[in-house]
């Protein structure tokens, strides 16, 4: 295990309130935020059979592993510029992560500028919804973000290429905790979620809701779109070209970073159960040679296809 991890599964032991467990955790994320780290996870990724062989959906923000047991995760996450720099989009819509505590540090690159509402949103006869903006800001090089459980919540294109060191957990430790990657369980997981959804015990056992909406604005009002309507169609896009453009994300992302350790990628290289793909990105990272940019989405799963800063800005704030 890399160094480090060890300290914030202790912390995760010792401390039961789960936003105290963020705060004290802030440390360990500063330090798991440097590029030396960074190389070091990147290692341990690709040591990872399974990740080599990963099937990526678009439904997914490049990432690599850092760590995952029933309490909490870390990963990094890949944030990739769009083609046209337009800073002024958002990455995707407003949203929330159901009962997950989210502690971003801005690892690498320039951040991001982000907008975040009150939990409480207001539904109005004539279909729109009522939002309240409770604070935006330049999420910036360093600096560590928190997004509470149900906080909506919207991030805009970076200005470059960035990165975030990610701690999630849930906001609160339950007694089903240690069941959510038990194998005797894992068959029945759909089954007993519909069961907990009848119940509406959702909240209650820490488990995302039955109907999950996220918002958009459109002619300067807020309407809401289920998770599913939108999240069916990136799981779906998945195949060769999705794997090659995720693995060039990340060789991109160690390139950017100044990944130069020739002989343990020469080593992966040779390995036979080394994709084709990975070999291809890891033989341009050995050489030095220009990895090709990778772009995201220009549009979004909306009607009129984008958010802007200007937009949100001036929409109404209950």
């Amino acid at each position: 295990m890399l160094d480090f991890i060890q300290e914030v599964i202790d912390l995760s032991d010792k401390i039961d309130d789960r936003r105290r467990f963020h705060e004290a955790a802030k440390p360990w994320l500063l330090k798991m935020g440097t590029p030396e780290y960074i190389h070091k996870v990147f290692e341990m990724n690709l040591m990872d059979n399974g990740f080599l062989q990963r099937k990526w959906s678009t439904y997914e923000t490049p990432f690599l592993y850092l760590f995952e047991n029933n309490h909490f995760y870390l990963k990094y996450h890949v944030f990739l510029t769009v083609k046209s720099m337009d800073v002024e989009k958002t990455t995707n819509i407003i949203h929330h992560h159901n009962n997950y505590l989210l502690s971003s540090l801005a690892a690498f690159g320039s951040g991001y500028y982000t907008i975040h509402y009150d939990k409480k949103i207001v539904s109005n006869p004539d279909g729109t919804h009522s939002l309240k903006r409770t604070r935006d800001f330049n999420h910036l090089p360093g600096e560590i973000s928190f997004v509470d459980s149900y906080e909506p919540h919207v991030v805009f294109n970076p200005s470059e290429l960035s990165a975030t060191t990610v701690l999630w957990s849930p906001d609160k430790k339950q007694i089903t905790d240690n069941l959510r990657n038990h194998p005797l369980v894992k068959p029945f997981k759909k089954l007993l979620i519909r069961i907990i959804h009848f119940f509406g015990a959702s909240r209650q056992l820490g488990v995302a809701e039955e109907n999950v909406c996220q918002y958009y604005l459109e002619n300067g009002k807020y309407y809401a779109v289920k998770e599913t309507e939108i999240f069916e169609s990136f799981k779906a896009e998945m195949g060769p070209e999705v794997d090659d453009y995720y693995i060039n994300a990340l060789a991109l992302f160690m390139q950017k970073t100044n990944y130069k350790n020739t002989s343990f990628l020469n080593q992966m290289i040779k390995k036979e159960t080394t994709p084709e793909t990975w070999k291809k990105y890891l033989t341009q990272l050995a050489n030095g040679e220009p990895i090709n940019e990778v772009y995201g989405r220009e549009t979004l799963y909306i009607p009129n296809g984008e958010m802007r800063k200007e937009d949100l800005l001036r929409a109404p704030s209950i």
